[in-house]
């Protein structure tokens, strides 16, 4: 909040007090204007955050926010009172106080939770109670630095000016699109879309791995080595089924889209069939001699091994397409893309 001389009524002494020649409209202004770079600063922490790829990354933006707003409260609380008038630096310094207090609370539970391995639908209630928490916070500590400041321009004679209060900063692009977010949330699209992306990770991370466990078996030549078909068959199969594990201990859908789930679990399902398979293939492979019922039985697993990691291929990447259109997770990647240039 900006002030200015009222026009006394009579001539008066021009209001110069220290030695930088600051008037008390100069010495107003710059408490305020640092009061509020304490609520900037804290708005600039979430924002970014929200852009921010890893926990660590995200840790660091939050140190460095307190390292600058410790650094700057502890300037202000050097400036001297105006005329042994503390009382107006002092709710400034208060203003930090609170600012630093938020970034060691709401701020860093804030961070946690967009960071965390596997994120549910109930941490969406946790993050829009911290936002609730910051926003009044905030509000707080403005409307305690405007009353500070109305007392200050009363015991001194200046006059507030309430247009130029708000902090000048540039507004943040928020992502815009059809059911985003979902009725009934009250998170701004941009800490929404931040969530669901998390939880499409987890998802994304664990059907990576299935392929990948799958893949590896498909590299062996049982002409070559079965024994370690069979054995590497059987490695497989014990990780995904620790993956499928891990996919089902997660929440089953993300605010009621289960696409992306259910096609992992199919594309799990599929792995360990077909991991199965290859180590019954590669035990037959194995024998010295064969029955012709055994050399057919080989010919028509071989047969049946792509088809059948097809089908779950098939149910993952349908589900897949249906989540990304659901969310607009396209859309919002190349929103993200465009604000980090």
């Amino acid at each position: 909040m900006a002030a200015h001389a009222e026009k006394p009524a009579e001539p008066v002494a021009a209001l110069v007090v220290d030695v930088s020649g600051w008037s008390v409209v100069d010495y107003n202004n710059a408490i305020i204007e640092e009061g509020l770079v304490a609520l900037r600063q804290v708005d600039d922490a979430v924002s970014r955050g929200m852009f921010t790829p890893s926990p660590t990354a995200m840790e660091d933006i939050r140190q460095d926010c307190l390292r600058v707003l410790t650094e700057r409260r502890d300037s202000l609380a050097r400036l001297p009172p105006w005329e042994g008038d503390a009382g107006l630096r002092d709710a400034a310094v208060v203003a930090f106080d609170g600012a630093l207090a938020t970034l060691d609370a709401e701020v860093k539970s804030l961070y946690e939770l967009l960071g965390k391995e596997d994120i549910r639908n109930a941490d969406v209630e946790r993050v829009e109670q911290l936002f609730k928490s910051l926003e009044e916070r905030s509000a707080a500590i403005d409307a305690q630095l405007k009353t500070d400041q109305e007392g200050f321009a009363e015991r001194h004679g200046v006059q507030v000016v309430d247009s130029a209060a708000a902090p000048d900063r540039k507004p943040l692009a928020n992502f815009e699109a059809q059911g985003i977010p979902p009725e009934g949330r009250t998170l701004s699209s941009n800490v929404f879309m931040n969530l669901t992306v998390s939880y499409t990770n987890g998802v994304m991370f664990r059907a990576n791995r299935i392929v990948e466990a799958v893949g590896l078996c498909f590299t062996i030549d049982p002409n070559v080595d079965a024994q370690l078909l069979v054995d590497e068959s059987r490695r497989s199969q014990m990780r995904i089924e620790k993956v499928q594990g891990e996919l089902q201990a997660m929440d089953a859908n993300w605010q009621g889209e289960s696409s992306l789930m259910d096609g992992a679990l199919a594309l799990a399902t599929a792995g360990l069939k077909v991991t199965g398979m290859l180590e019954t293939w590669g035990g037959l492979w194995l024998k010295k001699t064969r029955t012709k019922e055994e050399v057919d039985r080989i010919n028509e697993v071989g047969g049946q091994l792509n088809g059948e990691m097809d089908v779950g291929t098939r149910a993952f990447q349908q589900g897949e397409a249906a989540w990304r259109q659901r969310w607009h997770i396209d859309d919002y990647n190349a929103f993200v893309l465009s604000h980090q240039q």
